[in-house]
């Protein structure tokens, strides 16, 4: 999985579920942030509406940036306490929008950084459940200003790092697989479950020399 960004990264895999359900799919984390994606991409060549911009935005993208905010306790407490208490769709939002903020760095690409962005620069993690908040209060302030004209939607890190960042958000959380490749360790342990299935019953003595 790589190296933690942030005290939650690395019980990801144990907390983390690929495929959660929902009373709505439509707000299913991935799907909200893989929509808004699009309609950015879209919002900068004129192709939508701006009442279809508002009310998507308005109705799927803030509820869960809020609803992410509302997790965040999720994201930092190291007993894991918090999710109890917490709605799960609090908790989802929470650790998805948190596992995008560790792989920007990885997925995000720029002509002006031919070699990638560093783990600890621009596109950290947040370290924090201040950070975290302040980060989620920064992509609900661009996307805003981007709907409504005020920022460009020209995101390059010449124009605005703010914009930049807020974008490479949606777009590293539409591109990000929900499943990462197995670790050599993982592939060997799964071999061994598959072997140990398929010789399940089967009298192995018979292959044994007399």
């Amino acid at each position: 999985m790589g190296t933690p960004e942030n005290p939650a990264f690395i019980r990801f895999k144990e907390r983390f579920q690929a495929y959660p359900v929902y009373d709505d799919p439509a707000r299913a984390p991935k799907t909200v942030v893989s929509q808004t994606e699009s309609i950015i991409g879209l919002m900068a060549n004129g192709g939508l509406s701006g009442d279809f911009i508002h009310n998507y935005i308005t109705n799927y993208t803030f509820p869960f940036l809020k609803t992410a905010a509302v997790g965040v306790r999720r994201v930092f407490d190291k007993t894991l306490s918090a999710a109890d208490s917490q709605p799960v769709e609090a908790n989802e939002a929470a650790d998805f929008t948190n596992v995008v903020f560790a792989w920007m760095h990885h997925f995000a690409t720029s002509p002006y950084l031919p070699n990638g962005f560093a783990r600890r620069g621009m596109l950290r993690a947040p370290q924090s459940e201040e950070e975290f908040i302040r980060r989620l209060r920064e992509i609900k302030f661009q996307l805003n200003g981007m709907a409504s004209g005020v920022i460009s939607t020209d995101m390059t890190l010449d124009t605005s790092v703010a914009a930049f960042r807020t974008y490479q958000f949606f777009r590293v959380g539409a591109v990000m697989p929900l499943k990462f490749p197995e670790s050599e360790k993982e592939k060997e342990e799964h071999s061994r479950q598959i072997m140990a299935k398929i010789l399940e019953g089967i009298d192995t003595d018979f292959f044994k020399e007399s």
